[in-house]
């Protein structure tokens, strides 16, 4: 339907208008800019909702967007997946890096046992009673120093045996129990039955 001024009105559809030269250029110029209407502050949010909707790409639709986005929030699915996968990177960790653990202790435990095996040694030979010293007698004597490791990696205590020509130094293990398979012992092909 045609938009008609008051004027034409009066005129039949297909009559003709009359223009004037100035007439004329003021309607092609009205043609060519259209008139903004204004925007009420109410009608703001509407009109960023129907250009979003619409595809439109301007500044405010942007931010409108964003704003919903971070007031939204995350749901407890989403939590669920994020600590989901941080118990399979812990638990992977964990499969690759336990054994490595075990493997430090047991070789902390060998080298500790064969620093004090070397201080009893060095001990008997300045001792004149020959007796067996345990490793408060070593840190006495000045044959440890007090800094050094004198438990094993599990908490125990070293067991010292000496025999007429040999020290023998023993770590209970990972289990805390002599006589067992995970047992360390300096050194280490000395028979059980000479430990005791």
């Amino acid at each position: 339907m045609e938009d008609r001024s008051r004027e034409d009105q009066h005129r039949p559809i297909g009559a003709r208008r009359a223009w004037t030269p100035g007439q004329r250029s003021a309607s092609r110029n009205a043609a060519r800019k259209p008139e903004r209407a204004p925007v009420i502050l109410g009608q703001r949010s509407s009109l960023v909702r129907a250009l979003t909707a619409c595809g439109a790409r301007t500044s405010g639709a942007r931010s409108a967007i964003r704003t919903g986005a971070l007031q939204r929030g995350v749901t407890l699915i989403e939590v669920m997946i994020v600590v989901a996968i941080l118990a399979l990177v812990a638990g992977g960790v964990a499969v690759f890096a336990m054994p490595k653990f075990q493997q430090a202790q047991d070789t902390t435990a060998k080298t500790a046992a064969q620093t004090i095996r070397q201080a009893v040694q060095s001990y008997k030979t300045t001792d004149t009673e020959g007796t067996c010293p345990t490793v408060a007698q070593l840190v006495q004597a000045k044959e440890l120093d007090p800094g050094q490791q004198t438990v094993d990696p599990w908490g125990e205590d070293f067991v010292i045996t000496c025999t007429d020509d040999d020290v023998i130094v023993l770590s209970k293990g990972r289990d805390k129990k002599q006589g067992t398979k995970d047992d360390i012992q300096v050194p280490k092909g000395v028979a059980a039955s000479a430990a005791d």
